[in-house]
């Protein structure tokens, strides 16, 4: 993962319309990034970990649509979201990041 900060546009542009688009920031490989989601997709339904989220889609076929807890049991998306790259983006945005009860 490379460093990355935020212009003073990108900013403005987040405190103007509410969110903000990163594109060729170069924090993630994105054949990494597609590796670790093919992983996550393949992980066996475990009770108390994970939590996959299935829903029928428009051919009514049952799909996977959402994983949540991934960062307490993967390395490469914990060090990507968990990351001061990402959390310097964040504290940029908003001036603190927050973890729990915990501002950083």
């Amino acid at each position: 993962m490379s460093s990355f900060n935020l212009t003073p546009e990108q900013i403005n542009f987040y405190e103007t319309e509410g969110y903000l688009v990163i594109k060729d920031h170069g924090l993630v490989d994105p054949a990494d990034l597609q590796k670790w989601t093919d992983e996550i997709m393949h992980w066996p339904a475990e009770t108390g970990k994970w939590m996959p989220y299935n829903e029928v889609n428009t051919r009514g076929e049952k799909q996977i649509m959402r994983t949540e807890k991934i960062v307490d049991y993967h390395d490469g998306f914990r060090a990507l979201l968990c990351g001061p790259e990402v959390l310097n983006i964040l504290k940029s945005l908003t001036g603190k990041v927050s973890f729990g009860n915990t501002n950083v």
